[in-house]
């Protein structure tokens, strides 16, 4: 007997032009379409878009991909904000923090403080690009791109000398 949990996608008006697309359950390929489309579509709606994915069991790199790339569509749209909620104990937010993604997503513990965030800035705003991090995940500034520290490093058994490759 399995214990899958059944994936729902639905979307709410969360105040003047900040719509919660919120997902429950597992998430992932047979679903990143839905998502993206149901994330899509609530942006043509409004400005703010928050995914709330605090019920959310599972999701695998497509999903998280799909979150990525609506980060940077957002990004790349003067006066759109997007922001994910996803408590710290949570499975996506482990998957956030072994990825990075936390890093350059702006996570949030419940999705009123990630509404409040998305109706912080008006269109052409500059500190509409400043995304805020969870505090005890931050990194001094200038250590590495996007602020996070140096790269990874590993062995290359390819290489002859036994050096060390930068992974980027």
């Amino acid at each position: 007997m399995s214990t899958r949990t059944e994936p729902r996608i639905v979307t709410e008006q969360a105040g003047e032009a900040v719509l919660v697309v919120t997902a429950r359950g597992e998430h992932d390929l047979s679903t990143v379409d839905a998502l993206r489309e149901e994330i899509n579509a609530a942006f043509d709606l409004g400005t703010g878009i928050i995914a709330d994915l605090s019920a959310v069991t599972f999701i695998d790199a497509r999903t998280l991909g799909a979150l990525l790339e609506t980060h940077a569509h957002a990004d790349a749209s003067p006066g759109r904000r997007f922001a994910v909620v996803a408590p710290a104990e949570s499975v996506v937010a482990r998957v956030f923090q072994v990825t990075r993604a936390d890093r350059v997503l702006a996570v949030f513990e419940t999705w009123t403080a990630a509404a409040a965030w998305c109706r912080t800035t008006e269109p052409g705003n500059p500190e509409r690009w400043s995304t805020p991090r969870r505090a005890s995940e931050r990194s001094p500034a200038g250590t590495g791109r996007y602020g996070i520290g140096p790269p990874p490093t590993c062995r290359s058994p390819s290489r002859s000398d036994g050096g060390v490759d930068t992974v980027l």
